[in-house]
């Protein structure tokens, strides 16, 4: 009787633990987010892309390589972008972007020596040309003149007009800047052209005006968009994925500090910039950083912060260029937020645009 109870039981037992154990594989499996919405999944460093809001306003923004905005062939036609490699160099691609507050696409295509213009919709509008394939960063002032930065051949800032005409060139040599070699980026704003030392402070190297500034004043960082702010950054821990960010206001004031965490290793930071909403962006290559070797599963992360406070508004993946071409700048930001990526390939180079959700 006491045995025929127990098989009872022992049965009823097992009919319990298969209702649970089914009803536990069929649960919804839970995605861990961050503020931002963005799922952070796989082995540590591997960032996926966002889980919703899409890529370029829509569709499924999981998918590492959305449908690009412009894409074009090696070649040196219109559209078509140039490529160099050879033995005695580096392989080079197009090396910068930067978008117009029209919301046009500036591309730097200095092999071919020019830069070329695309619409919203990526058709190609036209182009400018500039003297040279060693350029290697752009930019646009107040007044739509086209700067372009050649550090190492010419060390100078090439300026040319809406139409395209050379307007004047600036030095780089002078003040802090004792080398073109030490430049490290190009940027404008309504008091001025500056260039960047070493990824530390700005040098201004002409006035409003467009006249070089024999005084070669120095700002503290990168000049935001809305014209308040001067930006800083610089890798705290590359092993442990932490940025120091700081934000100065124009007395060159601290406004606030703090350490971003970013989902890996970082291998080195790629974007540090601003939008007109009042936005901040920290984009960087990150991954699994081993004990020797190359960085493992690699991707792009860029962190989005509260430009006035520095709280994180979102986080998005972007795929990393499996190319060995070099770039300066491969990332840019628009007015709206809307963040570009140069992407070349065996074939030619595309360029993507994603935004936050």
């Amino acid at each position: 009787m006491q045995s025929r109870a127990f098989r009872v039981l022992a049965a009823v037992s097992l009919i319990v633990l298969g209702v649970v154990l089914i009803a536990f594989l069929r649960r919804p499996v839970p995605t861990p987010v961050t503020d931002g919405g963005v799922a952070i999944s796989g082995p540590a460093g591997a960032a996926s892309a966002p889980r919703s809001g899409g890529v370029d306003g829509h569709g499924d923004a999981s998918a590492r390589r959305p449908s690009a905005l412009v894409r074009g062939p090696w070649g040196t036609r219109p559209g078509e972008f140039g490529r160099k490699r050879d033995a005695e160099s580096a392989p080079e691609a197009p090396m910068s972007l930067v978008v117009s507050r029209s919301g046009e696409l500036h591309v730097l295509d200095q092999e071919n020596g020019r830069v070329q213009r695309f619409g919203r919709d990526g058709k190609w509008l036209g182009q400018t040309r500039i003297g040279g394939d060693t350029v290697q960063d752009l930019a646009l002032d107040r007044e739509g003149n086209l700067l372009t930065l050649d550090r190492l051949a010419k060390g100078e800032v090439a300026v040319y007009g809406p139409g395209g005409q050379l307007r004047a060139t600036l030095p780089l040599v002078g003040g802090p800047i004792e080398e073109g070699g030490a430049v490290t980026g190009l940027f404008s704003d309504a008091t001025g052209t500056y260039v960047e030392r070493e990824h530390n402070e700005l040098v201004r190297i002409a006035g409003p005006d467009g006249k070089p500034d024999p005084a070669r004043p120095t700002q503290p960082g990168r000049p935001s968009r809305d014209g308040k702010y001067y930006l800083w950054a610089r890798l705290a821990n590359a092993r442990a994925g932490t940025v120091t960010l700081r934000v100065f206001d124009r007395d060159a004031r601290l406004v606030w500090q703090r350490a971003a965490q970013l989902p890996g290793a970082v291998a080195h930071l790629l974007l540090l910039d601003s939008d007109r909403e009042g936005h901040l962006y920290l984009g960087a290559l990150v991954g699994r950083m081993p004990e020797s070797g190359d960085l493992e599963a690699p991707s792009v992360a860029v962190l989005r912060l509260d430009l006035a406070r520095g709280g994180e508004a979102g986080l998005l993946a972007l795929p990393a260029s499996e190319a060995p071409e070099e770039m300066f700048r491969e990332l840019t930001v628009s007015d709206g937020g809307e963040i570009f990526q140069l992407l070349p390939g065996a074939d030619g180079l595309e360029i993507h645009r994603y935004t936050f959700p």
